[in-house]
Order: C-alpha cells, then structure tokens, then sequence
C-alpha cells in the first residue's frame, strides 16, 4: 500500500508541475507587472496619452490690431510637430483659427497675434500639435483697445 501511494504521489506532482507550473508562472508576471508603474504613474500594458498638454498664458501688450499671447507645454505627447496660439471672434478658437506656429518643444512660448479689429473681443487659446492630435489649453478672452494706445495686461 505504501508504494502504491508514494508512486502515485510522485506522478501527481509530475502532472502537477507539467500542466500547473506554466499557469503559476504567468500569473505571477501579470501580477508583477500590473503593479508596475511608468515615470507618469501610468501602469505598464496601458496606452499613454500621445496628445501634448498645453496650457495659456495670459494676453499682454493688448494694442488696437496686435497682441502678444503664448503657453507653456507640459508634456509633447507622441511627437510633437507645432506649437502656438489661435485666437478668433467666437469662443472656441482651434487650429483652423488665425493662428501661430512658434516650433516644437517643452516649456513656454509667445506668440504675436497679429491682423487684430478695434475694440473686438477675440478668444484666444495655447495649442501643441503631435502626430496624433492637438491638445489645447483654457480659453482666455480679452479686447483689443479702440486706437492705437497700447495696453497691458
């Protein structure tokens, strides 16, 4: 009886690592590595954002047909390839927008709105183009002075 369970031991646990040893194996690597984290807090296995993230600053030296706008860029997403500004008359100015092209890169930027209306109230917004889409920063609004006198923000 004794042999009888001892080689039935031994070729269960044989059976046992041939078929269970390979599961064991990778579910202790999906739960290493889903507790596995990028320099962005993002866990590995997950997409990360590829649009830049932009944001505007404030509108300065506020004249009757220029302005002086920019933004600061974040993080360039998937390959930046534009930053700068577009502004317009309607609240939710976008790259088909007047707008500037100031190059690529982290950190701020200005940018010089030109071709600007008396006394119009333009909206203007920070924008970083990559490869795979444009991310915009807030809508800033402000008004161009009615003559050539110069104001700053």
């Amino acid at each position: 009886m004794f042999r009888f369970v001892h080689i039935f031991v031994i070729i269960n646990s044989i059976t046992m690592k041939a078929v269970y040893q390979p599961i064991f194996g990778i579910f202790i690597a999906i739960l290493i590595l889903s507790g596995c984290t990028k320099n962005d807090g993002t866990p590995y296995g997950y997409p990360t954002s590829t649009v830049p993230d932009v944001s505007t600053t404030a509108v300065s030296n506020i004249g009757s047909t220029t302005a002086t706008g920019g933004g600061r860029v974040t993080g360039e997403g998937s390959g930046m390839i534009a930053k700068g500004v577009c502004w317009d008359t309607t609240q939710y100015p976008n790259i088909l927008s007047p707008h500037t092209n100031d190059g690529t890169g982290l950190g701020y930027f200005t940018s010089s709105l030109t071709g600007l209306k008396p006394n119009t109230v333009y909206y203007v917004m920070a924008y970083a183009s990559s490869k795979e889409g444009t991310g915009y920063g807030q809508v800033i609004s402000f008004r161009t002075t009615s003559s050539a006198k110069l104001q700053n923000n």
